[in-house]
């Protein structure tokens, strides 16, 4: 029996889930560790194309996929982005993010976080952008939104998802999250969109 490599796999799991549907926060994981060619081949069976390349520095590339004038996939992502090491190998160190305004989408998001093991960090403010950080053992994931989410509260605020390894994470973002870091009355409570993220 012929083995189906990991691209294979990735794809038609991707292509099933994401043509005209929703993808799962597992699948943008186990993408997350993927090799370029793995990501760009699932992402083109999603209608999402790519649109620009820049090299970011400390030998990373990102690139960013955006739906192709698709109104099934324009339902649930606007945009990916893609970081890669420059030799576009799978890496632990890849980072996957992405942008939906799809409330369903959102909440399925943080209920599979929960279901994953996910735990809540911390709550940070950058430049007027809110972000709710949870973490597992491999993974920590940066929940986006604008502070002027309130005032389109019902109206399809839009949220990033930025997926990121744990431990590089911490290092990388050290800084700012000392800087940015606030305090909260629940560090325990997932962000709940009806009530505001974190709220």
């Amino acid at each position: 029996m012929k083995t189906l490599s990991l691209t294979t796999i990735l794809l038609c799991l991707c292509t099933t889930h994401l043509f005209g549907q929703s993808c799962d926060l597992s699948d943008f994981l186990k993408l997350r560790l993927s090799d370029k060619e793995t990501v760009n081949s699932a992402l083109l069976a999603c209608n999402l194309t790519p649109y620009d390349a820049d090299n970011i520095g400390k030998n990373k590339v990102q690139v960013t996929y955006k739906n192709n004038e698709d109104f099934k996939t324009a339902e649930f992502y606007q945009w990916v982005d893609f970081v890669y090491a420059g030799n576009g190998k799978a890496s632990g160190t890849n980072r996957i993010s992405f942008q939906t305004q799809n409330q369903s989408l959102i909440t399925n998001y943080l209920k599979e976080m929960q279901v994953l093991g996910f735990k809540y960090v911390r709550k940070k403010i950058v430049d007027r952008q809110i972000y709710e950080v949870y973490a597992n053992n491999t993974h920590t994931i940066d929940v986006i939104t604008s502070q002027s989410r309130y005032a389109y509260a019902g109206s399809g605020v839009y949220v990033n998802f930025a997926i990121y390894d744990t431990n590089e994470y911490e290092v990388v973002f050290a800084e700012e999250n000392q800087k940015y870091t606030i305090q909260t009355e629940n560090n325990n409570e997932y962000a709940n969109f009806s009530a505001g993220i974190g709220e």
